[in-house]
């Protein structure tokens, strides 16, 4: 069975106060960045349509000096509940910024 629209959007507006974590690895046991001034970034969304919840605020993070950063997650209070690669990795060889752009959630059927 699978959810109608208005189910999808139903769950997804069910989800707040979402925080952002990068991380340095696929291993998002150990992986987050740390150091500096790291701290994981609240996401404020839309409400959500045609199955999709779109980011109406994106985080942007301060990155240590020699971090490269590869994952993103994100996380409902203490559950990560969104995880994967970022669309490119970055490294920084100086401290910088990083803003989070690919953050907006959807549910999809099964193929």
């Amino acid at each position: 069975m699978n959810f109608t629209l208005a189910g999808k959007n139903q769950l997804l507006n069910t989800l707040g106060g979402l925080t952002a974590a990068l991380y340095t690895t696929s291993n998002f046991s150990t992986g987050e960045v740390t150091g500096g001034a790291y701290a994981r970034k609240a996401i404020t969304y839309n409400t959500a349509t045609t199955g999709t919840k779109t980011a109406s605020v994106l985080p942007i993070f301060d990155i240590p000096a020699g971090v490269t950063i590869t994952h993103a997650a994100l996380f409902d209070g203490a559950t990560r509940i969104a995880e994967g690669p970022l669309v490119a990795s970055e490294a920084y060889t100086a401290a910088g910024k990083y803003q989070l752009t690919a953050s907006d959630l959807a549910l999809t059927d099964p193929v």
